[in-house]
């Protein structure tokens, strides 16, 4: 993906609005990125970073992934707002380090969740905390929150997430965030972050481009 692209995505002052840009190129912020990807690195969608080819795959992958803005960042903890329209999948993940509240600020969310990989712990019984109780729940099974309901995620547990009924705001408040280095997806062809070149000054950068 090309930097000048995102810098219309970001500066609202001088195009259509945010949401209206998105719409244009038929994708939310955070997106499945093997598209972007060159045959050689990810050869899966035989596109080779071509935006004409990719066009009618960018609209599937409206349906993985999300918009995801970083609130805070300290070295002790983090805070995020997160957006996805229904049905809008964050695939299967972990953290290693990470511990990690799952807020469904406005409209349900739909987790399910893994006290391990999800082939092996299917039908696993653990407990997590729901609200501030302890919960009982089965590997695989689903999870509703509804707004204003939270989870408490451990380390080590494997989960995924998608609105339903309608699009979805998603708080997560976590210990010290490592985006680059502490997701941990069941699909290893799954990473988080599109290669950015860079054909013109970044008006704003992305997290995956901080260290750059």
């Amino acid at each position: 993906m090309k930097s000048h692209r995102l810098n219309r995505l970001f500066n609202a002052k001088s195009g259509p609005s945010f949401d209206v840009v998105i719409d244009h190129y038929c994708m939310p912020m955070m997106v499945e990125p093997l598209v972007f990807r060159p045959n050689s690195v990810a050869g899966g969608y035989m596109v080779d970073c071509d935006l004409v080819k990719i066009q009618h795959l960018v609209r599937q992958a409206v349906e993985l992934g999300l918009m995801l803005i970083n609130l805070a960042e300290e070295s002790e903890y983090c805070e995020k707002l997160m957006y996805a329209r229904e049905n809008m999948k964050t695939p299967a993940h972990t953290h290693r380090k990470k511990k990690e509240d799952i807020i469904a600020r406005r409209g349900t969310l739909r987790l399910q969740l893994w006290p391990g990989t999800p082939r092996e712990s299917e039908g696993i019984v653990f407990e997590e905390r729901v609200n501030g109780t302890s919960c009982r729940l089965t590997g695989g099974e689903f999870l509703d929150l509804k707004a204003g309901e939270r989870i408490t995620l451990v380390p080590g547990i494997y989960h995924e997430f998608f609105p339903v009924y309608g699009p979805c705001i998603i708080g997560e408040v976590s210990t010290a965030n490592d985006d680059l280095n502490d997701n941990f997806f069941i699909n290893p062809d799954v990473w988080r972050f599109p290669g950015i070149e860079e054909d013109e000054a970044s008006f704003l950068r992305l997290i995956g481009e901080k260290n750059s």
